[in-house]
């Protein structure tokens, strides 16, 4: 059978088993007593520490077989100057690094065009024909900022300077733009004269796809939930744009999806397969998968449980004083179906501080984005994204906050499907918090950190950083949100707390000023 593929928006990663095949679908959600599903009490639940207990159902992946390399793909390697190659299941370079210096010499153009290049006189390393080359799609091409461009970059801000290294991502597509779904990728770096530094690729050489759909979208979720024994009970369509073929089910209150993509394989080719996500977060035991699945055989080719509790013992930090408020982004991800508010502010405010963090991720991502709006104005006056959990965001323009109605909301920096749980509070006054809002601290390694010494090897090196006007703390860096002539969102080192050391504080590289809490490792 021939099916018109559509190309998906975004690519999700995945993983599978051999099924039976087989699914009745209906036209009601409604199961047979006529009674809605109902949600179990979370006080009865029986978590392990991962959730599952023995009966955990663990990721796997099930294509078999592996490619060698040739002996003409490692004369290609050498000749490049790599000194470490490794070689993924297809036969292509996992790894290719030259440790003393690049892999290629410099080159003009923009990144993608040099990457690209790159690819095209290298095409029987990575065992791809010239067409194969012009069918490599180009997924993403990321410079690597540095302060202040990077946080410019994220409020959306033209760059100061960009020249600066970049790393290109190309994903395969076969056919009429099918999709690998999983592998079928190439990842070249590039310096700032077009000099290749790195490359790294799991595509196959298998450029045609073999397997006709046998299985329609339902009966591969049904093959997909019997390899992890998850009852779905009955299904109904669901109208859906996009590339899903979607499913409400009468056991979950969650949506389960569908959508045909390409999956490399080994030893038997590049293989029509379902990706098939299944979500039950209102069960007893709460389930997650995404799971590959051959369209023609019903074979469970890569399984993936996105299942991950916290750890017992671990409790989310409590919410920060405020007014509070709690809620979870929309089931299909994005951001807060309600915003939180009104909260009045009267004039005369110096600023307003929002602070949130995740109680119940989406898998496992917590990284959520806080949008402040003012009543009457339908763009956020102010957005933070700190990478993570939790996020504070401050709100100190010049002049003062304006009076009125303020709304907050949140968002996953990356909408997929299911939703993170979050609590939080808002609060408006003078700078730092004046109205008793308190801002957490925490602990990170500076990009350089003091040495240690073969007295003490096992030594803290840590420093505590905290937010500015933080009374009764002793910070060793105290962090600003806002710069002069920067407004809303921008944030700067603020001056020691305290008297400067004897030593030379180490210089910061851009990953410890950019994200406070990568990589803390406790917060207060």
């Amino acid at each position: 059978m021939r099916h018109s593929f559509r190309r998906p928006t975004r690519r999700r990663l995945a993983l599978a088993g051999v099924p039976a095949i087989g699914l009745a679908v209906v036209a009601t959600l409604v199961p047979a007593s006529g009674e809605e599903p109902t949600r179990p009490d979370p006080e009865t639940f029986n978590w392990s520490f991962q959730g599952e207990g023995d009966e955990r159902v663990e990721s796997a992946d099930f294509r078999d077989g592996e490619v060698a390399p040739t002996s003409a793909q490692e004369s290609a390697a050498t000749a490049l100057g790599a000194t470490t190659v490794r070689w993924n299941q297809f036969g292509t370079p996992r790894v290719l690094l030259n440790n003393r210096g690049y892999l290629s010499g410099a080159a003009g153009g923009e990144a993608e065009e040099v990457a690209r290049a790159f690819v095209t006189d290298n095409a029987e390393l990575f065992k791809l024909t010239a067409s194969g080359v012009d069918s490599l799609e180009t997924l993403t091409d990321s410079p690597l900022l540095e302060d202040p461009d990077l946080m410019r970059q994220r409020e959306g801000k033209d760059m100061s300077n960009a020249d600066a290294p970049h790393v290109v991502t190309f994903q395969q597509t076969f056919g009429d733009g099918l999709v690998a779904g999983n592998d079928g990728l190439l990842t070249v770096g590039v310096q700032r004269d077009g000099r290749v530094a790195y490359v790294s690729s799991s595509v196959t050489g298998e450029e045609e796809v073999s397997g006709s759909e046998e299985l329609d979208a339902a009966a591969a979720l049904q093959a997909s939930a019997d390899n992890v024994g998850l009852d779905l009970g009955q299904l109904t369509g669901v109208q859906a744009e996009g590339p899903w073929t979607t499913f409400a089910s009468s056991a979950t209150s969650d949506l389960q999806r569908a959508r045909l993509m390409a999956v490399p394989t080994p030893s038997d080719g590049t293989r029509l397969a379902w990706e098939t996500t299944l979500l039950a977060n209102d069960a007893a035991e709460p389930a997650a998968y995404i799971n590959f699945v051959d369209a023609e055989t019903g074979e469970v080719l890569l399984r993936d449980n996105r299942v991950d509790h916290l750890v017992d013992g671990m409790e989310p930090p409590p919410p920060p004083s405020g007014e509070q408020f709690q809620g979870s982004t929309a089931a299909q991800g994005a951001c807060t179906p309600d915003r939180h508010g009104p909260y009045a502010v009267e004039e005369g405010a110096g600023q307003i501080t929002v602070a949130a963090f995740a109680t119940v991720p989406n898998g496992t991502d917590d990284d959520i984005v806080i949008n402040l709006f003012r009543d009457g104005q339908g763009s956020p006056v102010a957005s933070q994204d700190l990478l993570g959990s939790p996020e504070v965001l401050t709100y100190a323009p010049d002049g003062g906050v304006p009076a009125g109605d303020y709304f907050v909301e949140i968002c996953e920096f990356t909408p997929s499907a299911g939703s993170i749980s979050y609590a939080g509070a808002f609060s408006a006054g003078g700078p730092g918090g004046a109205s008793g809002f308190t801002l957490p601290s925490w602990r990170v390694f500076p990009g350089n950190p003091n040495l240690t010494t073969t007295n003490n090897p096992n030594a803290d090196t840590r420093e505590l950083w905290c937010w500015d006007n933080m009374p009764g703390i002793d910070c060793d860096e105290q962090q600003r949100k806002r710069r002069p002539g920067c407004r809303g969102t921008c944030w700067h080192r603020a001056a020691r707390p305290s008297p400067p050391r004897a030593t030379t504080p180490p210089r910061r590289s851009r990953s410890s000023a950019s994200s406070p809490r990568t990589p803390s490792s406790s917060a207060r």
